[in-house]
């Protein structure tokens, strides 16, 4: 994932503190994203989708296809992540285990009391077989 941050950035030609000024972040903490050093939060990894047009799987690593799919109707986090819970008829004690957390940190997902890191994120694309951008409510796919 680090490196497609990195890769990206200077595909574009982008200076890292250009990118950590258009984030809202230090400089520093922008090298971080890219070494691995520290998480991106989900709203930065958003932006970053944004900036470069590509798919957040993409930028995680998650696929090779950078390809995009915009949703028509934008989702919370939160809506997305009840949604899911509740199509594969799973409690958030039941989810919450496959994913090696509380149930309380969970809820707290769901209602956006806490923001999902991207490892999180990952295990939860993958559990429902969706991308992170449908649970970012990006896409529709």
């Amino acid at each position: 994932m680090y490196r497609r941050i990195r890769d990206l950035r200077e595909d574009h030609d982008f200076k890292q503190e250009k990118l950590a000024e258009i984030l809202g972040c230090k400089q520093s903490t922008y090298s971080d994203y890219e070494t691995g050093r520290c998480d991106i939060s989900t709203q930065r990894l958003i932006a970053l989708s944004d900036i470069y047009n590509v798919s957040t799987d993409y930028i995680l690593g998650l696929t090779d296809d950078p390809q995009r799919f915009i949703s028509t109707e934008k989702s919370s986090v939160q809506h997305r992540l009840k949604e899911l819970r509740q199509q594969y008829k799973l409690t958030q004690t039941e989810i919450a285990a496959k994913i090696n957390c509380s149930q309380r940190i969970y809820s707290d997902y769901e209602i956006g009391r806490y923001d999902i890191s991207t490892e999180t994120l990952i295990s939860i694309a993958k559990i429902y077989r969706v991308s992170t951008d449908y649970i970012l409510g990006i896409s529709d796919k």
